[in-house]
């Protein structure tokens, strides 16, 4: 998970972890850049990309202990891997 991966170094992190067959989830604060930033960098490497963004909440929210969104936001990024990393 890369915060603030929708640009500069964050997004580059993001999109190097991925040249090195890594599943990549980005967090951002701005919903159209983080949009733009993981369907680029989907493309770029071939693969289909899951973009889910909370209208209204913090960037990190799913990081928020105790949040009632943190549990499920969490269990939807374990969903996704799960169905991938085997």
């Amino acid at each position: 998970m890369v915060i603030g991966g929708s640009s500069g170094i964050g997004l580059e992190t993001a999109r190097r972890a991925r040249t090195e067959a890594a599943y990549v989830i980005i967090a951002g604060r701005n919903p159209d850049r983080l949009k733009k930033a993981a369907v680029e960098a989907a493309a770029e490497a071939g693969v289909d990309v899951t973009v889910e963004i909370g209208e209204g909440l913090p960037h990190v929210y799913q990081l928020l202990l105790g949040a009632p969104e943190a549990g499920e936001a969490t269990g939807e990024i374990g969903k996704f891997l799960r169905a991938r990393v085997r």
